[in-house]
């Protein structure tokens, strides 16, 4: 599934100014396009959780799992034991609302 992303004028701007900057020219349609691939790239990601077993708090994101497993093993967030869980996609979960509602 993807969803219709409104781009705002500040975010083409800034891919423009990114692009500009290696010397690449873009029009503002070319900035939208490539910043709604962008995002939904984003959305359509695996993302990782740690949650804090007695707390029922979820931390995150973390792009893999080994990030999320070396947060919660180094104790970086102070919970002293969590959980790590996968955090599905936005849009599979989309998916998964729009099959079974």
């Amino acid at each position: 599934m993807t969803i219709d992303l409104s781009i705002r004028k500040g975010e083409i701007e800034a891919i423009q100014a990114y692009l500009a900057d290696a010397g690449i020219e873009t029009s503002d349609k070319e900035a939208s396009a490539l910043l709604k691939v962008a995002m939904q790239a984003v959305l359509d990601r695996d993302w990782w959780l740690v949650i804090a077993k007695d707390l029922h708090l979820g931390y995150g994101l973390y792009a893999t799992e080994n990030a999320a497993v070396k947060a919660a093993v180094d104790n970086e967030l102070a919970l002293f034991g969590g959980l790590v869980v996968r955090a599905f996609p936005y849009t599979k979960r989309l998916d998964y609302v729009k099959e079974n509602l």
